[in-house]
Formats: C-alpha cells, sequence, structure tokens
C-alpha cells in the first residue's frame, strides 16, 4: 500500500512539473498577428515551424479518420489557449467566429457538438501532432472532453503575406477551463497554386482527387490560368492538350529541337527523397502525369518508372508517399 502511494505521488508530481513547465514556456509566447483569443485566456502552450507540411481538415470522422484532407505547405502557428474557469467553449466559439469574420477571413467550413463524434477530438489532434508532448500534457486537454462542447471551424484569406488558412478546434471536459487550439497556415507560395479556391462541407475536396488535372475542378480553372500559361511558355506543351498525348507528339513546335527526334521523349528526373508537392510540380512541369499513392503528406519514397526512364510526355509517372 505504502509503495503505491508513493507511486501515485510521484506520477502527480511529474505532471504538475510537466504543467508548471508549459506554463512557463507559454509566457516566452505571443499571439499571431491574425489571432485574437477571448480577453483573460492564456497561451498554453505554442510551436512555430518556418517551413512545414499541414493536413487541413475538411469534414469529420469516416472509419477512425478525417475523410477529407487538403495537404498545405507554408509556415506553421500552432497555439493551445487555455480559456478561464468561467469560459464555456460556446463563448469562446462566438468569440472566435466573430473575430475572424470581421477581420478580413472567411468560413470555409464548420461542424460543432454532435456532429463531432466518432473520436473525432483524437482524430484532429493526430492529423497535425505537436512535436513535443511530454507526459502527454499537450495532447490531453484536446482530447478530452464532451462531444457536446466541441467546436471545429476553418477560415481562408488572402493576407500580404499570400493565402492563409486558420484552423480552430474548442473542447472542454478534461478540466474546468475549456481549451482550444488555433492553427495558422501561412502557405508557402508553390503550394498555394494547389489549394482550393473556396471549399464547403456539402462538396467532397479529398487529395485523392487528381491535382494535376485542373480541368476535373472548375473552380480551380481560373485561379490557374496564369500559371498554366507559364507552364506552356517553359515547356512548349499546350494546356490544353494535357489530356491528348497524341497531340503533344503531333502538334509542330516552335522549338526546332523538339522536331528533331518524333516522337518525342523526354528523361523522366528522379525526385524520390522531395516533399509530395514539390516531386509532383517537378514532373508536371515536364509534362508528364503524376499519380500518388500511400500516405496524404511526407516525402516520395518510390517512383514508378525510375529516374532516368525515357518517356513521352503524358506519361503516367507513380509516386509513392511515405514508408
Amino acid at each position: 500500500m505504502k509503495n503505491k502511494l508513493v507511486v501515485c505521488l510521484f506520477i502527480f508530481s511529474s505532471l504538475f512539473f510537466v504543467q508548471s513547465l508549459s506554463a512557463k514556456r507559454s509566457s516566452e509566447h505571443e499571439d499571431h498577428a491574425y489571432v485574437k483569443p477571448l480577453p483573460g485566456n492564456a497561451i498554453y502552450y505554442q510551436e512555430i515551424s518556418g517551413l512545414d507540411e499541414y493536413r487541413l481538415a475538411m469534414s469529420g470522422v469516416e472509419e477512425k479518420e478525417i475523410a477529407t484532407q487538403i495537404p498545405l505547405e507554408g509556415k506553421i502557428t500552432k497555439t493551445v489557449y487555455e480559456g478561464k474557469e468561467d469560459n464555456s467553449s460556446f463563448q469562446i466559439y462566438k468569440h472566435i467566429k466573430k473575430y475572424f469574420s470581421e477581420n478580413g477571413f472567411e468560413l470555409i467550413f464548420e461542424i460543432k457538438k454532435e456532429q463531432c463524434k466518432n473520436r473525432f477530438s483524437n482524430a484532429i489532434y493526430e492529423l497535425n501532432p505537436f512535436r513535443h508532448d511530454n507526459n502527454f500534457s499537450v495532447s490531453i486537454p484536446l482530447k478530452q472532453g464532451s462531444p457536446d462542447s466541441m467546436y471545429y471551424l476553418v477560415w481562408k484569406g488572402n493576407k500580404p503575406s499570400g493565402l492563409v488558412y486558420i484552423n480552430c478546434f474548442i473542447i472542454a471536459g478534461w478540466s474546468k477551463s475549456p481549451y482550444y487550439r488555433i492553427d495558422v497556415i501561412e502557405v508557402a507560395s508553390e503550394a498555394s497554386e494547389n489549394a482550393p479556391a473556396r471549399n464547403s462541407q456539402s462538396r467532397s475536396i479529398s487529395s485523392n482527387v487528381p491535382e494535376n488535372i485542373p480541368g476535373n475542378i472548375p473552380e480551380f480553372e481560373i485561379k490557374l490560368g496564369a500559371s498554366l500559361m507559364a507552364e506552356h511558355q517553359k515547356t512548349g506543351i499546350d494546356p490544353n492538350a494535357a489530356d491528348d498525348s497524341s497531340n503533344k507528339i503531333e502538334q509542330p513546335a516552335a522549338d526546332t529541337a523538339l522536331k528533331a527526334a518524333p516522337p518525342k521523349l523526354m528523361k523522366v528526373p528522379s525526385v524520390t527523397g522531395k516533399l509530395r508537392l514539390k516531386g509532383k510540380k517537378t514532373l508536371e512541369n515536364l509534362g508528364f502525369k503524376v499519380k500518388l499513392v500511400g500516405k496524404k503528406v511526407g516525402k516520395i519514397s518510390k517512383q514508378s518508372p525510375a529516374g532516368g526512364t525515357d518517356l513521352k510526355p503524358g506519361s503516367v509517372v507513380t509516386l509513392t508517399i511515405g514508408k
């Protein structure tokens, strides 16, 4: 009995020590310029990455994971706030929704309460976990709570720095105070070309949609018009003929080097080890179609055909993401 008591005291002391460290770290952090928490709420924990990958949830949970995700890259600021004991999650929800809507952001997705079922809090955290989570002091407040206290919202805005997404999850139940996490994703210019122009809950947007065929998504056509013309000028490949590789081969090209070797073959560059979007864009800029398999985000572990293979433009290169 005495030994059990000692073990319990050690565990509680460890948790108190970790939370004390978290509180000490939080005093060194500041609110992001685009974020204004409820007055009196303090930063519980924060991590900032200069360039990282992020998976934006745009649906609830199906079969234990977020069904619809948008892969992004850019500067990521992830901040956890601790509310006051007399704050409700609904009060925080009303403040946050009003603030972003009045400051140049468009609400593009929202689910709340009973819609946040099937272990939504666990799935939403594991989609973009914190790098440091000693003794689960960061994840537990964001995972443990009642669905009736949960709110999840996503905003999008065009700012001087470029395209910005705001991701907010509110939860209560682990302690007397509610907690909420606000992630700011300042999209890198390269990745922003692939970001959807408009999303809603009624429209399923999945990373499994062939991103290299903009015509499949009507909203992309105007947004990507300029980038497609730039690609045409760089490669000599007509973007309007992207789905018909035979047209590319038979159509006369202005560059005499392209006329010299019919049928036209190009060496496939090796993109293994590169980030998903970078490798994909490298191949697409050369006129190849890209099929993505494996994980939603990460580095390219395998490609087929291998780098150095001669292929016709318009041929499909399969990239495996992750191990």
